[in-house]
């Protein structure tokens, strides 16, 4: 289950899509989760 969750969150953050809800985290705006870090 957390492979998924993690693979999900991976698939957002590739596509540009933000990954956290402003609503539920109190942030002032959406952002993406997570960096991309190639070897």
């Amino acid at each position: 289950k957390e492979a998924i969750c993690f693979a999900v969150l991976a698939n957002e953050t590739i596509s540009g899509n933000s990954s956290n809800l402003k609503q539920v985290t109190g942030a002032s705006k959406n952002t993406l989760l997570g960096k991309i870090c190639l070897p």
